[in-house]
C-alpha cells in the first residue's frame, strides 16, 4: 500500500482589528510609512516532531515531510508583531519551503513586520538582533466572520473529513523562541528549525454493535469527535497571551461534528485532534468520545479512556472502537411561516428552541426523540399524518411558555411513554384544523390529565371540560380513557369546524 500524503492544515494568531465605540464600521487607521523589507533564508527540519504527517500503509506509523506548497507564518515575540504584506491589505505574509531534501529544507520569504499601537493605528516595526520569534505551520489568515473588537481565531478543522489525507490537512505545528540572526535585512539561523506538533493523530478501527450483537449500520452521516471534559482545543492565541484562556493563549470545547465522514472498508476512521490539560479541564478521567449518527437516525457511541497525563502532542494512537447503539432519532420536517430566524429550526441534542411571539411552524411527517420549546406563544400546525414519539430523555414533544395553539392539517398522533403529557402550556391551549375533522391521540404515561394541558383552560385533574380546548370556530371531542396495560394511557381528540 502506498503511503496516504499528507497536508497539514492552519494554526492560528491574527492581527486584531477594533471596532469603533462610536461607530459599527470599522475605523482602523493605517500609518503610512515605507516599511523595511526583511528576507528569510531559515533552515528547517521535519524530525522528529514536526508537520507533515504521512500515515504508512501498516496502519501503524507515521512519517513527515515539506511540501513546496506549506505556508509558514511569522510572528515576532520580542515586538509582539505579525509579518504581514502590509498595513492595508489584512493579510499575512508568509514563508516557504525551497531546496527540499528528505526531511530538511529551506525557508525563505520576504515580509515586513506590523502591530497595532495604543491609538489603534497600525505601525510598521523594525525588527534588532537578539529579536526572538515564532513559526507556525500554519498559522490561520485573519478571519473576520468575527467581531473585528474581539477577534477569536481558531484551528481550523474544516477540512477533516475521517480520511488520512483530510487528517493530515489538520495537523498544526510551531517552533517558539527562534533567535534569528540579522545581517542588514537578512535573517537566518545558524542551526536547524525544529517543529512541534500541536495535535495527536489517531486511526480508530470502528465496528458497531446493537444489543451485544454486531450489526452494519446504513450510511453514517455524522460522527461527533468529543471529550468528557471539554479538552477539545479549538482556538489559539500566541499574540495575546491576557486574552483567552488559562494561559492566555489556548481555548478548549467539548466537540466538533464531521459530516458524512469518510470510513474505510475495514472501518478505519483517522483524525487530528489537539487537547488543552487544565485544572478545570484536566486529563485525568477525561474520555475521547466518538458519536456516529447513521441515515435512519440510529445513534452509536465509543469511549476510550485518556492516557495518564492525557493525548501527548506529537503521537499517534491507534486501536479498535466499538461503537454501541444508544437511540435512535426521526428529525420530522420543520419549516417556519413567520418570518422568524431559521436558525432555531436546527435542534440541539434533540431540541427545538424557538423564539417569537406567536412563532408559527408546522411539523411534518413522522418524529422520534424530538421536542419543542417556544419562548413565548407558539401556533404549530401538525401534518403529513405524522407519529411523535418522544425518548425517555424527553418531556413534552411540544412546550410553550404562554399560549399555544394546535392546527391540525392532518390526523396526528403523538406519543409520550415516559411522561405525562405530550402537549403543555402555562397558559391557554387551544386545537383547531385546517378545515375538515381531524384526530389528534395522544398516549402518556399518566391518566391525571388526559395527554395535554393548558394551565388557564384544560386541567384534567380541575376542571376536565374538554369543550374548552376549542379554538374559535370548532368544536373538540375527547374519546374515554384508553388503559393500554403497559403504564401508559391513550386518549383520542376529534377536532370539528362548527357547521353553520
Amino acid at each position: 500500500m502506498q503511503p496516504v500524503m499528507k497536508r497539514i492544515f492552519t494554526i492560528i494568531s491574527i492581527i486584531a482589528l477594533f471596532l469603533c465605540s462610536c461607530s459599527k464600521e470599522e475605523s482602523i487607521k493605517i500609518e503610512e510609512n515605507n516599511p523595511t523589507v526583511y528576507h528569510f533564508s531559515i533552515k528547517a527540519t521535519t524530525n522528529p516532531n514536526t508537520k507533515g504527517v504521512t500515515f504508512d500503509g501498516d496502519g501503524v506509523h507515521i512519517t513527515t515531510q515539506f511540501e513546496s506548497t506549506d505556508k509558514i507564518y511569522v510572528f515576532n515575540e520580542t515586538k509582539g508583531a505579525f509579518a504581514r504584506f502590509d498595513a492595508g491589505d489584512h493579510l499575512l505574509s508568509y514563508l516557504q519551503p525551497t531546496s527540499i531534501s528528505g526531511t530538511s529544507c529551506t525557508l525563505e520569504g520576504d515580509m515586513t513586520f506590523w502591530k497595532l499601537n495604543g491609538s489603534d493605528e497600525w505601525e510598521s516595526v523594525e525588527v534588532e538582533a537578539g529579536d526572538s520569534y515564532s513559526l507556525f505551520y500554519k498559522m490561520n489568515d485573519p478571519d473576520y466572520k468575527y467581531s473585528p473588537s474581539v477577534p477569536i481565531p481558531r484551528f481550523d478543522w474544516s477540512e477533516q473529513d475521517g480520511s488520512a489525507t483530510a487528517a493530515s490537512n489538520c495537523d498544526f505545528a510551531e517552533a517558539k523562541g527562534i533567535m534569528l540572526t540579522l545581517s542588514g535585512t537578512t535573517l537566518t539561523v545558524p542551526t536547524n528549525v525544529r517543529f512541534e506538533n500541536l495535535q495527536s493523530m489517531f486511526r480508530q478501527r470502528l465496528s458497531f454493535t446493537k444489543g451485544g450483537s454486531p450489526v452494519t449500520p446504513t450510511t453514517i452521516t455524522k460522527l461527533t469527535v468529543g471529550t468528557k471534559n471539554k479538552t477539545y482545543l479549538e482556538y489559539y492565541r500566541p499574540d495575546r497571551p491576557d486574552l483567552i484562556g488559562d494561559n492566555g493563549k489556548y481555548w478548549s470545547f467539548d466537540s466538533f461534528d464531521i459530516e458524512n465522514p469518510v470510513i474505510t472498508g475495514d472501518g478505519d476512521i483517522y483524525l487530528s485532534l489537539a487537547f488543552y490539560y487544565t485544572p478545570s479541564t484536566p486529563a485525568a478521567g477525561d474520555q475521547l468520545i466518538l458519536t456516529a449518527t447513521d441515515s435512519e437516525g440510529n445513534i452509536y457511541q465509543c469511549s476510550k479512556d485518556v492516557p495518564t497525563g492525557g493525548f501527548q502532542k506529537s503521537k499517534y494512537y491507534h486501536g479498535n472502537c466499538e461503537m454501541v447503539w444508544q437511540k435512535q432519532l426521526i428529525m420530522p420536517t420543520v419549516t417556519r411561516t413567520d418570518g422568524g430566524d431559521p436558525d432555531e429550526l436546527i435542534p440541539y441534542d434533540g431540541l427545538y428552541d424557538i423564539s417569537g411571539d406567536p412563532a408559527e411552524v408546522t411539523i411534518s411527517g413522522n418524529s422520534l426523540g424530538y421536542i419543542f420549546s417556544f419562548d413565548e406563544s407558539a401556533v404549530v400546525t401538525l401534518t403529513g399524518n405524522g407519529l411523535a414519539t418522544s425518548t425517555a430523555d424527553n418531556n413534552d414533544f411540544i412546550f410553550a411558555y404562554t399560549d399555544l395553539t394546535i392546527v391540525l392539517d392532518s390526523d396526528y398522533t403523538i406519543v409520550c411513554p415516559d411522561y405525562e403529557t405530550a402537549l403543555y402550556t402555562y397558559e391557554t391551549l387551544k386545537l383547531k384544523t385546517t378545515g375538515s375533522v381531524h384526530t389528534l391521540t395522544v398516549t402518556t404515561n399518566s391518566e391525571d390529565y388526559s395527554g395535554i394541558y393548558g394551565w388557564n383552560n384544560y386541567d384534567e385533574g380541575i376542571s376536565g371540560n374538554v369543550s374548552a380546548l376549542a379554538a374559535d370556530g370548532f368544536t373538540v371531542e375527547c374519546s374515554a380513557t384508553i388503559d393500554n396495560l403497559d403504564g401508559t394511557y391513550t386518549w383520542v381528540y376529534t377536532v370539528s369546524p362548527v357547521t353553520p
